[in-house]
């Protein structure tokens, strides 16, 4: 960005960075408000960025920086150089991270200096352990190095000579410094600042540590540039001119700060970091800043922090680094309500690392046990977000412990257990803990947090199949929410009602609910709400075989976190494209957004997200019968389910391997899988996976000749019939008719295939893809039996049939 006396001023500023950026990125330039956390500068928030969460503000500003990146690596190689990688803040370093990943394919490339064992609290094997990174080891340097670096220092300091290298200089140098090469520019600069000739070397005494040198550099200052030093030493590396005469007055007026800054930078001590209006200075080597601050005594040190951390609130300093300056100061209350507003503000921000290292420093602190089961709930947060979800429930549990008698902390507790639990698939132990959380709030009369616990209890029920009593709980959650004036409690109850009417058959409810949640999120403006309910109303659409208008909606979704930069959305928009393709049997696109979708999940790290992707790319791979690359897209979906103890992920994964393995004729594997699912959802009361497992098992006696094949394609149907899934009863009738015509009844399977025709189109649905090349084999085995009259005549008998008569026909009910 320019500087100087003409182009200094906010106004000309902006204008550039506005040129920049319409050059590099125009689709981002309603993102440039963002741009002031990196810049420090004013720029007024415009309609796109002043409603935006923490979140997606974030992935905005990242998206931002990435295309504006990109553009510039196609007009040109680009290098990027940052040094003291590990002082280097967790939101910055997330950044880093993604803008890594993302530049990958393109001519960028990042030089890092840092210290490695200082970048585990960083954890620095995410930048280590991408594919393009090349770990170069800085070692000392060789007589030949030293003997150039000695001669370019000496150009320096002593242009006159010319070069030339004293006899015998390089040696001596060498022998104190042991390669180290700002030793050797230290010891240069200890001979120039005392007036000595280098070619005397010889004959003087070098300080025989690194340590002792930069002190007697020190002692050569005057008294004002060594108080000045010192002082420096507090803020960091990196120091602000204003700040020293703000935070220490006793230095004098701003002209007197400013001349010893000046004579250090001459010395090439503090060299200048960036000129006024910002005027900044840099210890040129982070030894020198570790000497000059551990030269202070421990207590002085610790009364500077208390006094800059006290200057630093009034004067708009973030919170994090007024946190680090109390943190090390001896006033353990301010450290307690910084440490505290550092975690809620990273917490905000999404820096979920740093979040749990301030709140993990502030634990020990606190003597109020009800402070302390808060921050054990933020920490068990925090945790849950990036799916450690046992070192959550340890936080939860404790805090639990530390409630004692404090009923609406408890309910807090109770509630966030549930939703773990329902998060990691342990149905049971979730509603448990609502069941408890809604009689402690029941007894508060807290009806804004009751209806949160409702809402959350149907959505469990959902997911165990009970779509009557889920749908009771959401009904009563959403009157709650909409009298508590909970608009977002209100529009996640429609979603969850929208998603009950969808599965048992009513597209129209379905329709209007995941409509109306739309609307009640575009009321409220909230841009991410929006995006998820526009996907909720095209899966609808979808289903009554609206495609156009599906297509419309996901990409008017996929179009709105693009502009947000919200990669996780992107991903999921790109996936529900992926869906709609294959249920249009235009697998070629449907692969291409599917591993979209995977590049990017695996970009973010998101095993959750990858996993789901793996599954449906999976699935399109074998509908282009690549039945081989289809199992091993399934296989690493299972692996990764099951290191993170994703219980139902795990069961959706084994019966795709199963699927697989059926398609290939591996009949033993494909029952393992279908028989280990069964166990999984059987200790989670999972009846809809369950479901698929039993049709899977189904189908497999079938190609056997199995007697079991009837007992388990029923038991499937009546689970659906019982769970009200209306497109997966018609699956299962399609089973049935398989097992009608292996049993010698084809006249029965014609009518059963025609009734799943006439409901189908009933339903304004498609049949599940997977089915097809059964069907299509049932289908003309059952013509091929009866001849095309007798079949003709069955199926438009089965087509007079509705849904409910087809099921109790071959249920025998």
């Amino acid at each position: 960005m320019p500087k100087g006396k003409d182009s200094s001023g906010l106004a000309a500023r902006l204008r550039w960075l506005k040129g920049e950026i319409e050059d590099r990125a125009p689709s981002r330039l309603n993102a440039m408000p963002l741009l002031n956390v990196v810049l420090d500068l004013n720029i007024p928030e415009n309609d796109f960025t002043q409603n935006l969460e923490p979140k997606i503000r974030q992935s905005a500003l990242h998206a931002l920086l990435e295309d504006c990146l990109k553009a510039q690596a196609k007009d040109e190689p680009t290098l990027i150089v940052i040094e003291d990688l590990h002082w280097i803040d967790a939101l910055s370093h997330d950044l880093l991270e993604g803008l890594a990943k993302a530049l990958a394919n393109y001519a960028v490339c990042f030089v890092l200096a840092y210290r490695p064992l200082q970048m585990e609290r960083l954890q620095n094997p995410r930048i280590e352990a991408l594919e393009q990174f090349s770990r170069i080891e800085l070692h000392e340097l060789t007589t030949l190095e030293a003997e150039s670096a000695v001669r370019a220092k000496l150009t320096q300091l002593y242009p006159a000579r010319g070069g030339a290298l004293p006899a015998g200089l390089v040696e001596a140098l060498m022998k104190r410094a042991q390669g180290n090469p700002f030793y050797l520019e230290e010891l240069l600069n200890y001979v120039r600042d005392r007036g000595l000739d280098p070619s005397d070397i010889q004959n003087i005494e070098l300080p025989d540590s690194l340590h002792t040198l930069i002190l007697s550099r020190i002692d050569q200052l005057s008294e004002a540039e060594k108080i000045t030093l010192r002082v420096a030493s507090i803020i960091g590396r990196l120091f602000r001119a204003k700040w020293l005469t703000g935070y220490y007055p006793e230095l004098g007026s701003f002209p007197q700060v400013k001349a010893a800054l000046d004579a250090l930078s001459g010395l090439d001590i503090t060299p200048l970091d960036s000129p006024e209006p910002e005027l900044a200075y840099l210890f040129k080597h982070i030894v020198t800043h570790e000497v000059t601050y551990e030269s202070l005594p421990f207590a002085t040190r610790a009364r500077l922090h208390e006094q800059l951390a006290r200057y630093l609130e009034n004067a708009d300093a973030l919170v994090e680094t007024i946190a680090f300056h109390y943190g090390r100061s001896e006033n353990k209350a301010k450290q307690v309500e910084y440490l505290h507003k550092a975690g809620e503000a990273s917490q905000k921000n999404y820096a979920n690392n740093a979040a749990l290292d301030y709140y993990g420093s502030l634990l020990p602190l606190l003597i109020d046990v009800k402070e302390k089961t808060k921050i054990h709930l933020r920490r068990g947060e925090v945790l849950e977000l990036i799916g450690n979800y046992d070192d959550a429930e340890s936080d939860y549990r404790a805090a639990l412990d530390s409630a004692k008698d404090d009923m609406a902390l408890i309910a807090s507790v109770q509630y966030a257990l549930g939703k773990l639990n329902r998060n990691r698939g342990n149905y049971g132990p979730a509603l448990e803990w609502l069941v408890k959380a809604k009689e402690t709030y029941t007894a508060l009369g807290d009806n804004a947090r009751l209806a949160q616990v409702l809402i959350e209890t149907g959505t469990v029920l959902f997911c165990e199949g009970d779509l009557t009593q889920a749908g009771e709980l959401c009904n009563k959650g959403l009157i709650l929410a909409r009298e508590a004036g909970d608009s977002l409690g209100a529009a996640l109850a429609l979603r969850e009602l929208g998603g009950m009417a969808w599965q048992q058959g009513d597209r129209v409810a379905a329709r209007t609910l995941a409509e109306e949640s739309l609307n009640l999120r575009r009321a409220m403006g909230d841009k991410r709400g929006i995006a998820s309910s526009l996907l909720d109303l095209g899966s609808v659409v979808c289903e009554q075989g609206d495609y156009a208008k599906a297509r419309m909606l996901y990409e008017e979704s996929l179009s709105m976190r693009s502009g947000m930069g919200d990669k996780s959305g992107i991903a999921d928009s790109l996936y529900m494209l992926g869906k709609l393709a294959y249920w249009q049997g235009e697998y070629v696109a449907a692969r291409a957004s599917f591993e979209e979708s995977l590049s990017l999940c695996r970009e973010m790290g998101d095993k959750s997200a990858i996993a789901l992707a793996l599954t449906h790319l999976g699935n399109v791979v074998s509908s282009q019968s690549d039945y081989a690359a289809a199992q091993a897209l399934h296989e690493e979906s299972l692996r990764l389910c099951r290191e993170m103890g994703f219980k139902l992920g795990s069961a959706i994964a084994l019966v795709d391997v199963g699927y697989e393995a059926y398609l290939q004729g591996d009949y033993i594997k494909a029952r393992l899988s279908y028989e280990e699912c069964l166990a999984l959802c059987k200790e989670m009361d999972e009846k809809q996976v369950m479901a698929y497992a039993l049709f899977g098992l189904g189908l497999l006696d079938l190609t056997v000749n199995k007697p079991e094949a009837r007992e388990h394609i029923l038991h499937s149907l009546r689970l659906r019939w019982d769970t009200g899934e209306r497109l997966q009863q018609t699956s299962s009738l399609i089973g049935a008719a398989g097992l009608v015509l292996e049993e010698g009844n084809p006249q029965f399977a014609a009518e059963l295939l025609g009734a799943v025709e006439s409901v189908l189109k009933g339903l304004g649905a498609v049949m599940e893809p997977e089915l097809k090349p059964f069907h299509t084999r049932t289908l003309e085995a059952a013509r091929g039996q009866l001849g095309k009259v007798a079949f003709q005549s069955a199926w438009e008998e089965g087509g007079q049939w509705s849904l409910e008569e087809a099921v109790k026909k071959v249920l025998g009910d």
